[in-house]
């Protein structure tokens, strides 16, 4: 999703930003997964992949600890490269917001004290979808001085990130509806039930989106016709998400959805704007 920030933008790729995000990614997930074998989860254990997983983790536990290790110092030397040592960059008010944004946010989620916004209905879902963003449409952008119609694009295509997100996120938490009640988080899907969140939730988010792309398209985007139909692909899924999730569906169906059509929004922007 950053490569397509930077061709739709028409920026210049920054492969060691890249590289750091793809990196703070995994740092962030394997440390969340990491300690997921620790104590006895009786629902997420009736699931055979969950209970795979964390046996994985488990019997990795030493390895991982090094791969972290060794992660956190790659990006801590990234992140002093590109915002220490090679820092050539007029940063404007409104980087620093979004970034500054974005870092308590990220912060937020962790916990900071009795305070974590995993704890919030919607806090977690808000959260992730603006780390999301930040990450993928704000930083690329950063210090970068965009003319008008190129300003009113970044602004789009992050509204748009962080929606797409935003609704990815739901749908994990409709997946993990059994295990979420169990332990009393406070999710979406927890709090309105599985079909007022369809209702409610995904139905609306996903119908305001797509209006945003075509705002995108019609106003800003220099795409031919066809290229511009290919772009709906992605939004027009998630318009007929909702009555494919009333029918129960697989485990593997909800990971495709969710990591499957972030790749997939963000190689298809990227290949149309090349």
């Amino acid at each position: 999703m950053a490569l397509e920030t930077y061709h739709t933008l028409r920026l210049p790729i920054d492969y060691y930003l890249l590289l750091l995000l793809f990196l703070a990614v995994i740092t962030f997930y394997t440390h969340a997964y990491r300690y997921a074998h620790l104590g006895h989860d009786e629902a997420a254990h009736q699931q055979q992949f969950y209970y795979q997983r964390n046996l994985w983790y488990y019997t990795h536990y030493k390895q991982l600890k090094w791969l972290q290790l060794l992660n956190s110092l790659a990006i801590g030397l990234l992140s002093y490269k590109l915002f220490v040592a090679d820092l050539e960059l007029g940063f404007t008010t409104g980087d620093y917001f979004v970034l500054s944004i974005t870092l308590m946010a990220g912060l937020f989620y962790i916990g900071l004290g009795r305070f974590s916004g995993r704890n919030i209905r919607a806090g977690k879902n808000l959260i992730i979808a603006w780390v999301w963003a930040g990450m993928v449409t704000g930083l690329p952008a950063a210090g970068v001085n965009l003319n008008v119609p190129a300003a009113f694009s970044f602004s789009l295509l992050f509204v748009e990130n962080l929606l797409f997100v935003l609704i990815l996120s739901i749908v994990f938490d409709i997946k993990d509806y059994v295990t979420d009640a169990s332990k009393g988080l406070a999710t979406i899907p927890t709090k309105l039930g599985f079909k007022k969140t369809l209702q409610h939730t995904i139905m609306p988010l996903s119908v305001i989106l797509f209006l945003v792309h075509l705002i995108d398209l019609f106003l800003v985007n220099e795409l031919n016709t066809g290229l511009k139909a290919l772009s709906l692909l992605p939004f027009l899924f998630l318009l007929i998400l909702p009555q494919l999730l009333k029918r129960r569906q697989s485990l593997l169906f909800y990971l495709l959805i969710i990591d499957g059509m972030m790749l997939f929004k963000g190689l298809l922007g990227f290949v149309l704007h090349t």
